[in-house]
């Protein structure tokens, strides 16, 4: 009882210690924004430059301002969007999250190369949803976390200035509400409501898969990861997770390379991008050449 009454204890400190390091945190970025406030005022072109550069990222005609060449930093970009009088998130939105979900892939690819198999769209996969989900849920909770800052933000604008960016009480408690939601959502489609991002009521999954697979070709077409084993090899990754997920064409029981993957298995590689020239693994990937500017 002793030992059980000092861990309580323990746990409760850390719980306490969490908390005010979060409200410090909170805090240290609400005088951030209030600063990037106050030189946006003084510096109108700031303001010009975000209006300039959120509009190129949504355009169909300038799709190469959202690869990763052209928009380094998905966080800093969102920054613009804090700025600009007349967009908004919902707008943005959908733009903003296919090119994130495509920034992800080579990180979770590392870590569980069988999702880099394709399933046939006519087989739902649990498993792709539920472990994508899991290995991504770092960079998903920032992005819950920025979006909903950022809209808060965007409503108390004038009254930040007030207090000098320091946030009221009532802000803080909110933000810290907002971060045990964010850390509570579990699920894709928790995730994309907070993001205010509309699935259908029913078949959300199916929707969810196809878009998670078209973010890995995606970022295979931008050259974000690059595909170091056959599909056979790919599927015999995911076989071994997700038992009863369709083969590929290719797939032969009898042939080579398959009998060689029963007997020896397939060593860990690394989907990390390479230049084509020194990558003996991307030689048979095309190569493509991003549009460029009108002025170029």
């Amino acid at each position: 009882m002793i030992v059980l009454g000092i861990q309580k204890k323990k746990k409760s400190t850390h719980n306490y210690l969490v908390l005010k390091a979060s409200e410090k945190a909170l805090q240290g970025y609400c005088l951030l924004f209030h600063l990037l406030i106050m030189l946006s005022e003084k510096y109108p072109e700031i303001i010009k430059e975000a209006e300039n550069k959120v509009p190129k990222f949504m355009n169909p005609k300038e799709k190469y301002e959202r690869h990763k060449y052209y928009t380094r930093n998905l966080g800093e970009f969102m920054i613009y969007l804090f700025l600009c009088k007349n967009m908004n998130w919902l707008e943005l939105c959908p733009y903003f999250l296919e090119e994130s979900l495509a920034r992800n892939i080579v990180w979770f690819l590392n870590k569980n190369a069988g999702l880099a198999y394709i399933e046939p769209n006519d087989y739902h996969s649990k498993y792709r949803l539920d472990t994508t989900f899991e290995l991504s849920k770092t960079s998903l909770r920032l992005i819950l976390f920025q979006v909903s800052f950022l809209k808060i933000m965007q409503g108390i604008r004038e009254d930040m200035k007030r207090r000098y960016g320091y946030p009221s009480d009532e802000m803080s408690n909110s933000l810290l509400l907002l971060i045990k939601q964010i850390y509570n959502v579990k699920t894709w489609d928790v995730f994309f409501k907070m993001l205010d991002f509309s699935l259908p009521e029913h078949n959300w999954e199916q929707v969810v898969s196809k878009m998670l697979k078209d973010a890995i070709n995606k970022s295979f077409h931008s050259r974000y990861h690059r595909v170091p084993y056959t599909v056979n090899e790919l599927y015999f990754i995911r076989h071994k997770k997700e038992p009863w997920i369709p083969p590929p064409i290719s797939w032969d029981k009898n042939s080579e390379e398959v009998k060689k993957l029963s007997t020896y298995g397939c060593k860990s590689l690394s989907f990390s991008p390479q230049p084509i020239e020194d990558c003996p693994c991307c030689v048979s990937i095309p190569i493509i050449y991003l549009p460029l500017p009108p002025s170029y």
